[in-house]
């Protein structure tokens, strides 16, 4: 996979993904989805449970799907996650991966390669078992 580049959600900074010394999981999103906000929350439960030194999870806000006058980064505050939230442009990354819903879970390996992508339906079981196949101990 190419190098993802990617700014945080509330600031300029950008977030650079490649061949990553542990998986990445990133998880995109949007305000209005009701599917979202209880996918999130499941997240920010994994988050707290997985070692930050196997695993990084990211968040990704997609503007190019989101409703017109929102604002992510009071949703997220709101909700109180603390998982690293980063920005799309638009919907350059969730073209990029070929998705087609939010929210979507995407699972990425050391060496950089997507190997799982989830929807919306996906269990808490599902996720644990592809975390773990991503590479996670």
């Amino acid at each position: 996979m190419e190098t993802i580049s990617i700014r945080r959600l509330v600031s300029e900074e950008t977030v650079v993904l490649s061949n990553c010394d542990q998986p990445v999981i990133l998880t995109f999103w949007t305000t209005w989805c009701p599917e979202s906000q209880t996918d999130l929350q499941l997240k920010q439960a994994l988050y707290r449970s997985a070692d930050p030194n196997k695993l990084d999870m990211y968040t990704v806000h997609v503007p190019g799907r989101e409703a017109a006058g929102a604002d992510p980064a009071a949703f997220y505050e709101k909700a109180g996650l603390s998982i690293p939230a980063l920005q799309d442009d638009g919907r350059a990354l969730y073209d990029r991966l070929n998705l087609n819903g939010v929210p979507s879970t995407v699972f990425i390996s050391r060496q950089g390669e997507v190997t799982h992508v989830l929807g919306d339906q996906a269990s808490p079981e599902e996720i644990r078992h592809r975390r773990r196949r991503s590479g996670e101990r």
